[in-house]
C-alpha cells in the first residue's frame, strides 16, 4: 500500500530525528 510506505517514512524519519536530538543533549550535557 502507498499509504503504508509513506507511514513507515515518516516513522523513519522521526526516528532519525530524535537520535539527532538525543545525540546534541548528549553532546550538550557533556561540556
Amino acid at each position: 500500500e502507498k499509504g503504508d510506505r509513506y507511514l513507515r517514512g515518516i516513522e523513519t524519519v522521526l526516528a532519525s530525528h530524535i537520535s539527532v536530538n538525543i545525540y546534541n543533549m548528549r553532546k550538550e550535557t557533556d561540556t
